[in-house]
């Protein structure tokens, strides 16, 4: 299958619940195969990057588009340790993983809870084409 981007936005966004569950590789996985690609599950999103890699993607800087995955590494503290990633939805400028994350549209806007945004960890952005 071809990756179609919009698809996977339109899948994150119809299946986002009202707040965090902790299942954001999961959900954001199951966005991208409902854009066309087979991805294995990782047990942590911050390990996410390998199999994006492995499916087409590559890591990209500066301007979002439909379709970006960001892959946010942990915290390192009890309660953070499984990273955190997420999906761009350039149409409604928004991040969403298991939940529509609204604290900003750029890069900042990534970031999930409160210490994330605090601390900022490493990221990469992945795109395929």
């Amino acid at each position: 299958m071809t990756w179609n981007p919009l698809n996977a936005v339109s899948y994150a966004r119809v299946h986002a619940l009202p707040k965090s569950s902790g299942y954001c590789g999961r959900y954001v996985s199951n966005a991208i195969r409902a854009g066309g690609l087979n991805l294995p599950n990782t047990h942590h999103a911050r390990d996410m990057g390998r199999t994006l890699e492995q499916a087409g993607f590559y890591e990209v800087h500066g301007n979002l588009r439909e379709g970006d995955v960001a892959v946010i590494q942990s915290l390192g503290i009890t309660g953070h340790t499984d990273g955190h990633t997420c999906i761009y939805d350039a149409h409604h400028r928004q991040w969403i993983s298991d939940y529509r994350q609204t604290h900003g549209s750029g890069e900042e806007g990534m970031y999930s809870g409160p210490e994330y945004r605090k601390r900022r960890p490493a990221y990469k952005i992945y795109r395929h084409d």
